[in-house]
């Protein structure tokens, strides 16, 4: 007996022990970030529940205070409180939609105005033909609100789904490019993986041509090997090949339709669900975002990096007008370059692409710098 009671309280002390680290781990954060959560919330539903009732409190306020806007001997006072207010919020048909004493332009001039701290955006409506005030909503106004209403929630959850999934997106490309950026070539050998990532961490990030080389020599030959096309390889050295000059453009349009090829492939062996992704380079996203997009965002080299993202958003994509975009801005920081004029005069007049055959890089280069200077004056 004295045996069984001594292994129960040693495996209850053993499973207390076990329990509390794993409070201290993983539960006490969690707990406490969900508990801190619902207190900003709270605090956040108080404060818009009052400023509501503040609102709704002078509202009724001035209807007391004020003359009847219905009664035509306070004609004279609607229409010059009308004056005040202009330009209205908002129009709907004939009636428009005033603030009291109008709308405020900075917090200075909000704390003077009507009584300065019991100031809140008190509305009237009128109608702009006979310049009759009220303080009811006119008909048909409240069904645009509400249809407003429900459009500006569908919005919502749109937005907040594309920044859901654009988080998950960057989270993704910020780990890649940490994992990339730590490895070396001698502990790469053996992962094509990590090869192929730091290959591209080599190319556009460190912009190192000479070095990234002989990387996507080793990583071509493993992909011919194989006998399978690679699309994130396809992708990277037409990219690659385009940056430097190295390959006839006609070889690079052919290393991005093998890519696009075996990107299809590849969404067709999984599931239904995500193959009815459409998008061109999906397997890319992460890639474009971890190596190019972010080596724009560091501007390490801003001409090198605006034109392997150009190229990436010309081959990959397909998003000529934002790689036309790009490809300015890699002109904005060296207009002489040879590489990024004769790749820009490619995207605006192959056939395959924008197909403009009046237009040039040297036009583009001197509209954006027109524009800009613009943008300077004003």
């Amino acid at each position: 007996m004295r045996k069984n009671d001594s292994a129960i309280k040693i495996q209850s002390v053993a499973r207390m022990a076990l329990a509390v680290n794993d409070y201290k781990s993983f539960l006490r954060e969690r707990l406490w970030w969900y508990r801190a959560s619902r207190r900003l919330a709270s605090h956040a539903q108080r404060l818009w529940r009052g400023f509501q009732a503040r609102s709704v409190f002078r509202q009724l306020y001035e209807i007391h205070r004020l003359p009847d806007p219905t009664d035509m001997r306070n004609f004279s006072f609607w229409d010059q409180r009308q004056q005040e207010a202009l330009p209205p919020l908002r129009e709907l048909g004939i009636f428009a939609e005033y603030t009291l004493e109008g709308t405020p332009r900075s917090w200075e001039e909000r704390g003077i105005k009507r009584c300065g701290v019991f100031f809140r955006d008190v509305t009237f409506y009128a109608n702009t033909i006979t310049k009759r005030a009220t303080w009811t909503k006119p008909k048909g106004w409240s069904f645009k609100d509400h249809r407003e209403y429900y459009v500006l929630r569908v919005q919502t959850f749109w937005r907040a789904r594309v920044a859901r999934r654009k988080i998950k997106l960057f989270t993704a490309a910020k780990n890649l490019l940490e994992n990339a950026h730590s490895q070396d070539l001698n502990s790469t050998k053996q992962d094509i993986t990590s090869l192929c990532n730091y290959t591209l961490f080599v190319h556009a990030v460190l912009h190192d041509y000479d070095r990234a080389r002989g990387l996507y020599d080793k990583i071509r030959d493993f992909m011919n090997h194989r006998g399978v096309d690679n699309a994130f390889v396809l992708y990277s050295y037409a990219i690659f090949g385009a940056v430097t000059n190295e390959e006839d453009w006609e070889e690079i349009k052919d290393y991005a339709r093998r890519a696009k090829q075996a990107d299809e492939r590849m969404k067709r062996r999984k599931s239904d669900v995500d193959a009815k992704s459409t998008g061109t380079g999906d397997s890319y996203r992460i890639a474009s975002a971890a190596f190019f997009l972010q080596s724009v965002c560091n501007e390490r080299d801003p001409a090198e990096s605006w034109h392997n993202y150009a190229l990436c958003q010309m081959l990959v994509h397909r998003d000529l007008h934002g790689a036309r975009e790009s490809f300015t801005q890699a002109m904005i920081c060296s207009p002489r370059d040879k590489r990024i004029i004769s790749n820009f005069n490619t995207l605006l007049q192959d056939q395959d692409y924008i197909d403009d055959p009046t237009s040039n890089a040297h036009e583009e280069f001197l509209r954006a710098t027109e524009k800009n200077e613009a943008k300077a004056l004003t």
